[in-house]
């Protein structure tokens, strides 16, 4: 099966965050929390804006991109793993 990175693209981050089990606050139009690839003592450092559909760390390792980006980081996968890992999760979004 070819995977439809336009697609995977569509998958609300707030949902894949949710589903990595990432806690994050909602705080106006975004959602804060602690950076899941960094030890930041901050519970605010690590930002996700769904509108745009990234992530970013203001902590130690100052990472982000989007949903794709954040699962290939979390789970130490290739871009292409963790986005057949994103496919088989959420093929009905």
């Amino acid at each position: 099966m070819r995977l439809d990175f336009k697609k995977l693209r569509h998958i609300p981050i707030e949902q894949v965050c949710d589903w990595l089990g990432i806690k994050l606050k909602k705080t106006g139009g975004q959602y804060r929390g602690s950076c899941p690839l960094c030890d930041h003592p901050s519970t605010r450092c690590f930002v996700v804006t769904p509108k745009l559909g990234l992530f970013f760390c203001f902590g130690h390792c100052g990472k982000g991109g989007d949903a794709l980006e954040l699962v290939a980081q979390v789970k130490q996968l290739s871009y292409k793993q963790a986005a057949r890992l994103l496919a088989d999760n959420f093929s009905s979004s």
